[in-house]
């Protein structure tokens, strides 16, 4: 099993994540699925807003040339689009975030693309397209393995030797850009040799290079473990594919997993944190305990996938904090979403059966109207300073 032999600059990072197009004040259509104009350059226009929250390290939602605001249906892998930047504009943001010590995390998607992208358009016009092994046609042209049931995201077969490679080029050439680390889109429907092959490929490159894996699949339905990769996901399956022993797979695969295991348990049990915080705290040294000491654990609250912080905690602003309070004590990396830091909520829950539900958690955020909650967030993110 691979760990990283020394102490990561993850292991104790404040993350900030940012949904590129939705990081403006534009609120004209928020509530469309549709691009508002977040960018590359308004980042960089709002990096002291960020710094002044106490943040190590900043993620950013995919860059790539796209066909939609929120940049995971990909037309082309190796090209910034246009609505978000330009590739000077990119450069431009890695500079600045090494020269204000500030870490940069790219989410890559190596799992599927869009149906406008170029080789898959010609796949599915020609069954002797020399791309048509590039994808998982199951009776071409019409029907092909995707991202679950999202059929405008064909998967891409990395167990073809040129997909393989096309992909694990194009992050090696972005890596090479600067990055400190990468997160990976549903890193349970890659391949490990890939991500074998992947981890090695940035470590020889830049030896505190880091590889996180969204790696979220409780519950999932039979009929999607075909468009799995995970390995033994037919052992996970009989074990009930939970989210611990799906999390767990990636031990010495990769260097960490986004901690949607830890976050269920916090927002199931939060309740319990008014009349027993001994017990509480107790569940939550027991779940830590289950994975390798050298594996890690990002925590994080709220996602743009999943309700706000705010929301899960009914608006109650006592609750909220306490959340966030306990987010800040953990001795692993920790994410906070952006706009968390507004108090941002919603009046609805996020339910995926829902056409464009996930909206509520990517409104637009408000720069010029700073809030108590932004003082509060720096008081935490210095204690947690303090205890390095």
């Amino acid at each position: 099993m691979l760990f990283l032999t020394m102490e990561s600059w993850l292991k104790n990072a404040t993350i900030y994540h940012i949904f590129i197009d939705r990081f403006c004040d534009n609120k004209n259509s928020q509530n469309k699925p549709v691009f508002c104009g977040g960018s590359i350059r308004n980042i960089i226009k709002n990096l002291d807003y960020i710094i002044n929250l106490g943040i190590t390290a900043i993620w950013i939602s995919p860059f790539y040339k796209t066909d939609k605001y929120h940049g995971y249906s990909i037309t082309n892998f190796n090209e910034v689009d246009p609505r978000f930047g330009s590739l000077n504009d990119l450069k431009e943001l890695i500079r600045l975030c090494k020269e204000n010590y500030l870490h940069i995390i790219a989410d890559i998607v190596p799992n599927h693309c869009s149906v406008n992208h170029q080789y898959f358009k010609d796949a599915i016009a020609n069954e002797n397209s020399k791309y048509h092994n590039w994808f998982c046609f199951t009776n071409w042209p019409h029907d092909y393995l995707s991202f679950l049931e999202h059929k405008d995201l064909p998967k891409l077969n990395l167990k073809n030797r040129e997909t393989y490679e096309y992909m694990l080029n194009s992050i090696v050439n972005w890596a090479s850009l600067g990055f400190d680390g990468f997160r990976i889109d549903h890193v349970i429907g890659i391949p490990d040799k890939f991500l074998e092959n992947l981890n090695s490929k940035l470590k020889s490159l830049n030896p505190e290079i880091v590889l996180i894996g969204e790696a979220w699949g409780e519950g999932m339905k039979y009929k999607f473990l075909n468009t799995i990769g995970i390995r033994g996901k037919h052992k996970l399956w009989k074990k009930g594919f939970k989210q611990i022993f799906i999390q767990k797979s990636y031990e010495g695969l990769i260097d960490g997993v986004i901690d949607f295991g830890w976050r269920n348990l916090v927002l199931n049990n939060k309740e319990m944190m008014k009349y027993d915080k001994k017990m509480f705290n107790k569940i939550l040294d027991s779940y830590n305990k289950l994975y390798h000491k050298d594996f890690y654990l990002v925590k994080f609250l709220d996602n743009h996938d999943l309700n706000r912080l705010m929301f899960e905690c009914n608006n109650n602003e006592e609750l909220f904090l306490k959340m966030l309070n306990l987010l800040y004590k953990q001795n692993q990396p920790i994410v906070i979403y952006y706009g968390t830091e507004e108090g941002s909520t919603h009046p609805h829950p996020i339910i995926h059966t829902i056409p464009f539900s996930d909206l509520q958690a990517r409104k637009t955020i408000p720069f010029n109207q700073p809030t108590e909650y932004q003082s509060q967030i720096l008081k935490m993110a210095n204690k947690r300073l303090e205890r390095k």
